[in-house]
Parts: C-alpha cells; sequence; structure tokens
C-alpha cells in the first residue's frame, strides 16, 4: 500500500475547503469554476487546526467549571465552530425562488433549526468526506467537473 496515496492530506484543502456540489440524491466535490448554476458548498475539513481552535477557544470558559459541559452547549459550540471554520462559502442557494447569500447566521440556522434537518445531514455528510481532502483527490474531482 501506498501511504501516500492512502493517507496524505492536502494542507491547504484542509482549511481552506473543497467545493461540493448538492444535488437531490448525491454530493460531490468539484472545481469552484465548474459549478456553473448548481448549488454548491465550500468545506473545510474538521481535521483542519482552526477547527479544533475554534472549538477550544469556545470552550475555554466551560473549562473551569466543576459540572460537565451541557449537551445543548456542546452542540451549539459546534455548530458556531463549524459555520466559522468548515462552511466556508456556497454558490446558487435558493428558498422559494430567493437567492440566499451565505453568512455564518445563516448557516447556523441551517445547522441548528428543526425545518433543515435534512440539509444538516447532507451538509454533516459532506464535512465528513474525508477523501475530498486527499492528495491524490484532485484528479476526481477535475473529472467530476
Amino acid at each position: 500500500m501506498d501511504l501516500f496515496r492512502t493517507f496524505a492530506v492536502d494542507e491547504k484543502k484542509l482549511s481552506g475547503g473543497v467545493w461540493h456540489v448538492i444535488e437531490p440524491t448525491t454530493d460531490y466535490p468539484v472545481e469552484e469554476s465548474a459549478i456553473g448554476e448548481r448549488c454548491a458548498v465550500l468545506v473545510a475539513s474538521m481535521d483542519s487546526p482552526t477547527y479544533r481552535q475554534a472549538i477550544e477557544r469556545r470552550m475555554k470558559p466551560h473549562a473551569f467549571r466543576r459540572a460537565p459541559v451541557e449537551a445543548a452547549v456542546r452542540d451549539r459550540i459546534t455548530m458556531e465552530a463549524i459555520a466559522e471554520t468548515i462552511i466556508l462559502d456556497w454558490r446558487n442557494w435558493e428558498i422559494g425562488g430567493e437567492t440566499i447569500p451565505y453568512s455564518q447566521a445563516k448557516v447556523i440556522e441551517f445547522l441548528t433549526q428543526p425545518k433543515w434537518v435534512r440539509l444538516r445531514e447532507r451538509l454533516m455528510g459532506v464535512m465528513g468526506d474525508v477523501d475530498a481532502f486527499n492528495v491524490q483527490q484532485e484528479a476526481d474531482i477535475v473529472k467530476n467537473s
């Protein structure tokens, strides 16, 4: 097994992200120039140092308490960190024919509001696509474009 081909990640993509087209039944990485009119999201890796730092920064005020951090607080911290460091941008997102501009507040809404649970699941799936950050993935991304 070639360890480089199997495990090496593109460090630039970890924090800079990879564009993924979101379609009704599938999601896949593409080059930004190939998005066109399709719905797409720019997603960084949850292995990114900036994500871990954002979590740590938000958890610090809770670290000195003797009680464990409540699940709701942990969830909010996680969603805020994802909005800040993982979901970086999007293209062609619409609701009822109206374009929805990217914002961290909108990311948090989509990740936390019950009516968006299916969108949250899709976004979590895209965030979990660890192969998209593999150094060898570039050829596949160009092929999907």
